[in-house]
């Protein structure tokens, strides 16, 4: 009798297992197992240093992710009231075709561009010291050039 609710239990555990993992911290560990399947991330996460590395981190695992509007819609997935992260551990198969077609959009919107949005940063100005440096070496080649002519 002990052993069926024992393994009752277990049976029922296992339904109850999330398909999502939220939290930096588990994010983090599904990313780096390669056990999730995708990552969203909140775009108004205070300090954003919690998460500024976690696109370069699904990069290098070459796990999708996208950024989403706000926390607390991703709390909402979760039961809190707010939330950093999440990944999805696994789909199910009756999902399987859309989630395929969320995953083609998420990769062209995010994973593709990333590149493209990195080389942007900051806006793609030098410090003062590298301007000048710029100048002094623009200036040096085109009086070579000038020697070079005469």
């Amino acid at each position: 009798k002990e052993a069926k609710k024992s393994l009752d239990k277990d049976a029922l555990r296992k339904q109850k297992e999330s398909e999502l993992v939220f939290g930096i911290q588990e994010v983090t560990k599904m990313v780096e197992t390669r056990k999730a399947s995708m990552v969203a991330i909140a775009h108004d996460v205070d300090p954003l240093e919690l998460v500024l590395w976690l696109p370069q981190l699904c990069i290098a695992h070459d796990i999708p992710y996208c950024i989403v509007k706000s926390k607390s819609e991703l709390g909402t997935l979760v039961g809190l009231k707010t939330c950093t992260a999440v990944a999805l551990k696994s789909i199910r198969s009756a999902d399987k075709e859309t989630f395929d077609k969320l995953l083609s959009s998420v990769k062209a919107k995010f994973n593709d561009k990333f590149e493209e949005i990195r080389r942007s940063w900051g806006g793609n100005q030098q410090g003062i010291r590298a301007q000048i440096r710029a100048e002094k070496r623009k200036k040096a080649s085109t009086q070579n050039v000038v020697t070079a002519e005469a």
